[in-house]
């Protein structure tokens, strides 16, 4: 998907188990939207998500609390997501799954932490782009249960709670499962979306 039906906001605020989904203007970010773009659909929105390990401002924090984050770049960390990302100029939009109790997302953010410090599985992105050109599915193919990606990471954390997407965690990309929340709003609830280093 190419927009976000709604408007973006100056303050986002997170809680605590929700997915975040970013929109980055470095090549690299571009080059992952491009190619996990799926044949005759719009222009992918995310191409990174990461999960919300303790609740607060994911834009800058006017009070001090800011949201903690764990998500997998060149490993998987788990910090504020407004120190780490603060400078860049980037968008992000935030969903929380719907009626979750305190001991699920406990679960959710338990089981994040277990992979803390793990490498990235860069092999991944090599996958993406043969599937660009030629259409066969081959990250799909390589499904490993513990593969270290963004979308992986992010979705093995909501299975600990019972909470699952279409695929499988290691079968899917972060435009997949953002669609999929914007798509069911019965079990997720959008929390916003606010452009960050933006000028205007």
């Amino acid at each position: 998907m190419a927009t976000i039906p709604f408007p973006s906001v100056s303050q986002l605020y997170a809680p605590r188990g929700a997915l975040f989904f970013t929109q980055g203007t470095s090549w690299l970010s571009r080059a992952i939207r491009w190619v996990e773009r799926d044949k005759d659909e719009a222009k992918s929105w995310t191409n990174h998500v990461g999960l919300v390990t303790f609740e607060g401002y994911i834009t800058i924090p006017p009070d001090g609390i800011g949201a903690t984050v764990s998500e997998a770049l060149w490993h998987i960390k788990e910090h504020s997501w407004w120190q780490a990302h603060g400078g860049e100029i980037t968008s992000i939009a935030v969903f929380a799954p719907r009626g979750v109790s305190h001991a699920q997302i406990s679960r959710i953010i338990g089981n994040a932490r277990t992979r803390t410090g793990n490498r990235y599985a860069w092999w991944r992105l090599p996958g993406y782009l043969i599937e660009r050109f030629t259409k066969i599915k081959v990250s799909k193919a390589f499904f490993l249960k513990d593969r270290n990606v963004c979308s992986n990471h992010a979705a093995l954390a909501l299975e600990a709670a019972g909470i699952r997407f279409p695929e499988p965690a290691g079968q899917l990309d972060p435009d997949e499962m953002m669609d999929y929340c914007l798509a069911h709003p019965d079990e997720w609830d959008f929390i916003g979306w606010s452009e960050v280093g933006h000028e205007g």
